[in-house]
């Protein structure tokens, strides 16, 4: 992989593990809600409606995502790729923290669950690839940085899954919390600012 001028292994490899991050929350709070929902210590909601409430808040989230997704790169230009990263990883980190407690109310789970959705969209949409790596090996680093999605979601079921399974629901969300804010912190020492002004 033919990398720019500057460009360390620890700014090739936050691009697999951004996107892993973002792929990894999504996945397990699309997987958890569902639990969350049917928990008669939350919400309660009927087994025969679990689908459609989790259908409903699934496409609130995508569809405010769709909206809003024209201005991301606009955030990535104005306020730098580090800082929309990092703060989407926090703010997250804290949506998940927060998630049980939204109990018994649907309309406030749905709105944190379309701030995640926002905060997976920073994740998998910055230009840290045209940052980072030259226009012949562009292709090589879009694979790396799939390659973290496919870690990301297995990292969710066999590590974040296993390691909640028997816990209560508020305790196992954060734990998970706990988790991405430790990796997200790890990411400070990985992502470098580019120089626009070379461009």
């Amino acid at each position: 992989m033919v990398v720019k001028k500057d460009t360390t292994l620890g700014n090739v490899l936050s691009l697999p593990m951004i996107y892993g991050l973002g792929t990894a929350i999504a996945a397990y709070v699309n997987a958890e809600v569902i639990f969350l929902l049917r928990d008669e210590d939350y919400f309660a909601v009927d087994a025969s409606e679990i689908g459609r409430v989790s259908s409903d808040i699934l496409f609130y989230a995508l569809l405010f995502t769709l909206l809003l997704s024209i201005g991301v790169g606009y955030l990535f230009d104005m306020f730098g790729r580090r800082t929309i990263i990092m703060g989407s990883l926090y703010v997250m980190a804290l949506v998940v923290l927060l998630m049980p407690y939204t109990a018994p109310s649907i309309v406030l789970l749905t709105c944190l669950r379309i701030v995640l959705a926002l905060g997976t969209q920073f994740t998998h949409s910055h230009p840290l690839v045209v940052d980072y790596i030259k226009a012949e090996s562009r292709g090589k680093a879009t694979a790396l940085q799939s390659l973290g999605s496919v870690v990301g979601e297995c990292f969710t079921f066999l590590v974040l899954m296993t390691a909640t399974m028997n816990m209560e629901v508020a305790n196992g969300f954060a734990l998970v919390a706990v988790v991405i804010l430790v990796l997200t912190t790890s990411l400070l020492f990985m992502i470098r600012e580019p120089d626009l002004s070379k461009k």
